[in-house]
């Protein structure tokens, strides 16, 4: 289960976690495994899956005694995780610094470095086309 509840479309941001999983953890007494995922926008051609790397990483469980323990100790682990997954270079990339072409690879990085950006609550994806749609029929 995933605390966003949503895909966010933007590649360098994160949405805000809802505290459904917090609850969870805390009426099963399960802990809370943060998780960082990055590389799946753009997975899909239509029906036909694309070959894409995806890095996944998995942090130490986190005990959560309240809901509200999702923004203090597992969002923050999240967004640094994720922030660590996007200033790694790919094997193209560790390859040019390798062959002394390394000005590519620290401008990556220097992009990347930055935290995440946390958006607000994000509205699920099919909601936000089934908006964009009603909103397009009204110009006609």
């Amino acid at each position: 289960m995933f605390p966003e509840g949503t895909r966010v479309d933007e590649p360098d941001a994160l949405g805000s976690p809802h505290h459904g999983a917090g609850r969870l953890a805390r009426d099963t007494g399960a802990p809370i495994v943060p998780t960082a995922i990055l590389g799946t926008s753009h997975l899909w051609l239509g029906p036909i899956p694309k070959p894409r790397r995806i890095d996944v990483s998995f942090l130490a469980p986190v005990t959560v005694d309240a809901p509200e323990h999702i923004d203090e100790r597992v969002w923050p682990a999240v967004q640094e995780e994720y922030g660590r997954l996007r200033a790694t270079p790919g094997v193209i990339a560790a390859a040019l610094a390798a062959a002394g072409l390394g000005g590519l690879l620290a401008r990556r990085q220097l992009e990347r470095s930055k935290p995440p950006r946390l958006l607000g609550v994000v509205v699920p994806k099919r909601l936000r086309r089934r908006s964009g749609r009603r909103a397009r029929l009204r110009r006609r």
